[in-house]
C-alpha cells in the first residue's frame, strides 16, 4: 500500500472515531433534521397535488399503518405529489412520498401495501444505514462528510440527491415487503396489499411497451415475480387465503 493512500487512510478512520454521529450513527433528532432538510429540497422538485379526497386518504391509510411501527419516536408525514413517474418512495425521519400517477392506478389494498413498504424501510432505518455507509465511504476516500459540527448538512441538495437514488440490497427489500405485510395485517387492512401491490406494478411494467416507462418504484428493486411468489408463501404461511388473481392483472 503507497504511504500517502495509507495515511489518508488512517486520517480517515481518525476522525471517525473521533468526530461526528454522521459516522457512529445518527441519533433520531439528527436522522429527523436529516429528513426535514431533505423534504424540503425535494419540494422544489415536485409539487402537492390539489386532489384533496386523494391527499385525505393518503393520510389516512399512512397513520393506520404507522400506528404499528416500532419506533414511536419516528412521526411520519404523508404527501401525495405531481410527477410524471409510477413512485413511491421515503427517506429517514419519516416522510413518505406517492405519486399521484401511481396512486390512481392502484386499488386502496394495494396503496397501503406500498405505504406499508416504504414505512417499514423507515421504521427498520434502511435508508439512514446505507447513507451512513455512504458517509464512512466518502471520508475514508477524502471526499468528506455532509454533516458540519453545528449539525447542519454542508450540502443538501446533495443529500437529497444521495437519500432519493439509495439502492437497498435484496434482504432490505424482502425486509419491507414481508414488514409492510405484517403492518399491513396489524392495523387491520387487507393483508394481501403489498402482494397484490406486486403484481399491480408488474402490469404496469408489462404494458408500459417502453423500458423507460416502467414504475421508477421498480428500478432497482428485485425481480417483481420472485417477490410476488415468496409474498404468496409468507400470506399462506400465516394461515391467510390469498385469492387467485394474478391472473386478473395480466
Amino acid at each position: 500500500m503507497k504511504t500517502f493512500t495509507k495515511n489518508l487512510i488512517l486520517f480517515a478512520l481518525a476522525l471517525m472515531c473521533a468526530g461526528g454521529a454522521a459516522f457512529a450513527g445518527y441519533t433520531v433528532e439528527q436522522e429527523n433534521q436529516l429528513g426535514k432538510e431533505a423534504d424540503a429540497e425535494f419540494m422544489k422538485q415536485y409539487k402537492l397535488s390539489t386532489d384533496k379526497t386523494a391527499a385525505a386518504e393518503l393520510e389516512s391509510i399512512g397513520k393506520k399503518i404507522a400506528a404499528q411501527v416500532s419506533r414511536k419516536e419516528i412521526k411520519y408525514t404523508f404527501k401525495l405529489v405531481t410527477a410524471d413517474e409510477y413512485n413511491a418512495f421515503a427517506i429517514p425521519g419519516g416522510y413518505v412520498y406517492f405519486t399521484e400517477k401511481l396512486w390512481k392506478q392502484m386499488t386502496p389494498a394495494e396503496r397501503a401495501g406500498v405505504i406499508g413498504h416504504e414505512i417499514t424501510h423507515v421504521d427498520k432505518r434502511h435508508a439512514i444505514k446505507a447513507y451512513e455507509k455512504n458517509q464512512r465511504r466518502a471520508l475514508i476516500y477524502g471526499i468528506g462528510g455532509a454533516v458540519l459540527a453545528g449539525g447542519k448538512y454542508a450540502n443538501v441538495a446533495s443529500v437529497a440527491y444521495q437519500l432519493g437514488s439509495l439502492s437497498y440490497s435484496r434482504s432490505n427489500e424482502k425486509d419491507a415487503d414481508l414488514g409492510g405485510t405484517d403492518l399491513c395485517i396489524a392495523a387491520g387492512l387487507d393483508p394481501t396489499g403489498v402482494y397484490r401491490s406486486m403484481l399491480r406494478l408488474e402490469q404496469i411494467a408489462n404494458s408500459s411497451g417502453k423500458k423507460s416507462a416502467n414504475p421508477t418504484i421498480l428500478s432497482t428493486h428485485p425481480a417483481t415475480k420472485d417477490r410476488v411468489k415468496y409474498l404468496r408463501k409468507y400470506l399462506e404461511g400465516k394461515g391467510i387465503n390469498v385469492p387467485d388473481i394474478e391472473a386478473d392483472y395480466k
